[in-house]
């Protein structure tokens, strides 16, 4: 593991020099945001205050967090395949280092790009539109194990997926797919179409139903502690999951 630290600067390197992936990381979330807040705003007569806060607003930003912290992970298939399975895999024969330390630091430098992302949403919202984000541990919390989950998941599918262009596909599909039932960009599935399962994937059944529901009961709208950590250890024993799936995976591929 002694090359782990060389290979992260690497990829860290190339992720944070990439100006398109830049923008679309760190700076198209804060213009969709403050687009969604100025359409949401346009759409109502009256804000829904709460203890000096903007209750619609700060519903919206939450759902915009998780998702982006959730569509994170895409980016890391991005690496993985042309780096180790397709157009510079030829440059493994010749640095003696597993391609597993490679796809951990890539996962490492993402999840951190990914955190810087969260980290400015966070920040700018709550200092420029005064957004109300409850408990600060909870939130912590969630980011992290959202951003694991995500990755996760990524790796999974770069493990399953015989191309890139299919773990495109799988990748857009499961994160729009969850995105959308979640309620991002329809609100309540349920409310469209007449199906009680729809109901409960908006509120359960997805990553961004849970970091939903923990956020609201650890001191958004709600105050129950236990509801909030029920939620966060439900995203946890996904993410333990999906790391289980890709240690076996990953160990019989070596991959």
């Amino acid at each position: 593991m002694k090359q782990f630290p060389l290979v992260f600067k690497h990829y860290f390197k190339r992720m944070m020099t990439n100006k398109v992936a830049l923008f679309v990381q760190l700076g198209l979330p804060i213009i969709l945001i403050i687009v969604n807040l100025a359409i949401a705003a346009a759409d109502t007569d009256a804000d829904v205050m709460q203890n000096g806060y903007n209750m619609m607003h700060t519903t919206i930003v939450i759902l915009m967090l998780f998702s982006f912290a959730f569509f994170g992970g895409a980016w890391l298939v991005d690496y993985l395949f042309p780096d180790l399975t397709e157009a510079r895999k030829f440059r493994l024969f010749f640095v003696p280092i597993d391609k597993r330390i490679y796809a951990l630091a890539a996962m490492l430098a993402s999840m951190i790009v990914s955190f810087l992302q969260s980290l400015l949403i966070i920040v700018l919202t709550t200092v420029a539109l005064n957004i109300h984000w409850g408990d600060v541990g909870i939130l912590a919390a969630l980011v992290v194990v959202t951003i694991l989950l995500s990755h996760f998941v990524h790796y999974f599918l770069y493990l399953v997926a015989k191309n890139k262009g299919q773990a495109n596909a799988l990748s857009n599909l499961i994160t729009f797919g969850l995105a959308a039932l979640g309620g991002l960009f329809f609100g309540n599935p349920g409310d469209l179409v007449d199906l009680p399962i729809l109901n409960w994937f908006h509120d359960y059944g997805t990553p961004l139903s849970q970091a939903r529901r923990s956020m609201h009961y650890a001191g958004f709208v709600g105050d129950d502690m236990g509801i909030a950590i029920q939620s966060l250890l439900i995203l946890l024993s996904a993410t333990a999951l999906f790391i289980c799936l890709t240690f076996i995976i990953g160990k019989v591929k070596k991959a």
